[in-house]
């Protein structure tokens, strides 16, 4: 809808960039459904459910993983968004 406020050159810029990434998108969409179905069939790990619930039930003689602060999963989201702006941009 705003396609006539911007020149046809940033116009196609952004077209061109948005269809990449919505191939970059489809293409690690795959790659998370291809490691899902290698660990569900070839390594006999139920990752569905945890997947979904966000949680996972672990035999007694395995130590629950270490946890980190999510505040630098925040920082490492927000640098990494970062880096592809300025990519991008």
């Amino acid at each position: 809808p705003l396609r006539d406020e911007v020149s046809s050159s940033l116009s196609d810029t952004m077209t061109s960039r948005h269809r990449l990434l919505g191939k970059i998108l489809i293409g690690v969409i795959g790659l998370h459904l291809a490691a899902l179905l290698f660990y569900t069939l070839i390594k006999k790990a139920g990752l569905i459910k945890p997947m979904i619930t966000g949680s996972k039930e672990l035999a007694e003689d395995i130590p629950a993983p270490k946890q980190r602060h999510p505040l630098i999963a925040l920082v490492l989201f927000i640098l990494v968004c970062g880096a592809i702006c300025l990519r991008l941009f």
